[in-house]
This record gives C-alpha cells, sequence and structure tokens, in this order.
C-alpha cells in the first residue's frame, strides 16, 4: 500500500468503499487469477488493505461510506467487524456510487481534500464511481491501488494524484 499517500489520511478525506460483499467472492470477481488459491490469495489481500485503511480511518476520524450493490449479501465480517460507529452505509442500484457519497459528503457540511476510494470490481463499479466523483467533486479522488480488486479494468489513471 502507498504509505505517503495514505499517510495523508485525514479527518477531511473520506474513505469509500464499494462491493466489498461475499456475493462478490462467491461469484469470483477476481478475473485474472489463474486459479482457485491465486484468486483467494488476492480476495484477502484486498480485504486485509481495506481493513488497513479503515483502522486508519477510525484514528484519523476521516468518515467512512460503505456502498453495496444489493441488499441480498453483506460487507464481508473481515470489514464490518472494524466499521466506525458512525459510518454510512448505501445499497445502491447502478454500477456508480458517486451520488451517495456526494450526497453524504454535502450533508456533513464540512471541506473534504480529497477522496479514498477502495472496493472490488475495478472495471465496472469502482471505475464509475472514480469517473463520477472527479465529474462532480472537483477534488482529487485517490485509488488506493492495494485496496481495490480485480485487475480486469483499467489501472485507473484518470484518478488524481495527490500527496
Amino acid at each position: 500500500m502507498n504509505g505517503t499517500i495514505v499517510e495523508n489520511m485525514t479527518e477531511h478525506t473520506p474513505l469509500v468503499i464499494i462491493d466489498m460483499q461475499e456475493y462478490f467472492y462467491d461469484r469470483g470477481y477476481f478475473e485474472t487469477a489463474p486459479d482457485a488459491e491465486a484468486f483467494d490469495d488476492e480476495w484477502h489481500s484486498v480485504v486485509e488493505s481495506i481493513r488497513h485503511l479503515v483502522l486508519l480511518a477510525k484514528e484519523r476520524k476521516s468518515p467512512v461510506i460503505v456502498l453495496e450493490y444489493d441488499y441480498d449479501s453483506p460487507t464481508v465480517d473481515a470489514i464490518s467487524s472494524v466499521l466506525p460507529e458512525n459510518y454510512a452505509c448505501f445499497t445502491k442500484e447502478t454500477d456508480s456510487g458517486a451520488n451517495y457519497v456526494c450526497e453524504f459528503l454535502h450533508r456533513q457540511k464540512r471541506r473534504y481534500d480529497a477522496v479514498f476510494v477502495t472496493g472490488v470490481n475495478r472495471g465496472a463499479c469502482v471505475s464509475d464511481t472514480i469517473d463520477d466523483l472527479l465529474d462532480r467533486l472537483r477534488k482529487p479522488i485517490v485509488a488506493v491501488d492495494d485496496a481495490i480488486g480485480d485487475e480486469e479494468g483499467c489501472d485507473y489513471d484518470l484518478a488524481q494524484p495527490w500527496t
């Protein structure tokens, strides 16, 4: 994990977690993993990276926003068990969760310097959310590479660098 970027997390840098649900693990959403063992390793590595970020967000009093794709599958326990008490959770009906993130941030009525984005399905939900956040927030969007799964999608160069 890029320590320099992560060390910049403050109460002004919300953490967004996208679709880290058992459903996506069960469906095998790490499409480039050559076998089941590699898939498990990648999934668990992403989960551990996100877990680390959640703990850091709690320590730094950063808002945590969880986006889930459907009601049928909760966020994996390894992540949900460490979420702060005041985290926000939204169930989205499209790939992008930017509307929910923007609405939440607007209601908080405080300054934000950047948004950290993590999750699964880089090629759809993560990239669509990043695209929409870039258009709407006009703030740096930090795609935390070690905490994003599914290498099938683009390695998101449009996310603005932020240090």
